[in-house]
């Protein structure tokens, strides 16, 4: 049958042969996933300027994206006036909304935020579509 985005369909295997039909295997299932995880929502909002923060970054996903396991592959970039910075911590695996810390956020500056496209997947293993920039002002 054709299957629409979402839709999920119910399996069970019979065997046929000389001596008759099998008993029915256990249901199985599987659904039509074929939309890549989108950012919903960023915090601090993209251009806002803030009196203080926390050093905390929080990002929502449209659905449970799954990000990778150790440091040396996530895909998020941070610079602080045009200087990378790598100094964070994240929490790595699968979730809806991501939050990062780190002392690099120290002080006032202009923030960018990058999340790389090709870090970033649903469960179903469809890829982020493209990279998520945001930015905002400490001062």
């Amino acid at each position: 049958t054709d299957l629409i985005e979402g839709q999920t369909a119910y399996y069970q295997i019979v065997a046929y042969n000389d001596n008759g039909d099998s008993a029915k295997s256990k249901e199985v299932s599987a659904t039509l996933d074929s939309v890549p995880p989108s950012i919903l929502s960023v915090s601090p909002i993209d251009g806002s300027t803030l009196s203080s923060w926390d050093n905390r970054i929080t990002v929502q996903f449209s659905e449970k994206a799954i990000t990778c396991t150790n440091e040396n592959c996530f895909p998020l970039s941070v610079t602080k006036d045009g200087v990378t910075e790598i100094d964070y911590s994240v929490t790595y695996g699968t979730f809806e909304t991501l939050t990062v810390t780190t002392s690099a956020f120290s002080g006032a500056g202009n923030y960018t935020m990058t999340l790389a496209a090709n870090g970033i997947k649903d469960e179903s293993g469809n890829v982020m579509s493209e990279d998520y920039s945001w930015s905002f002002t400490v001062e």
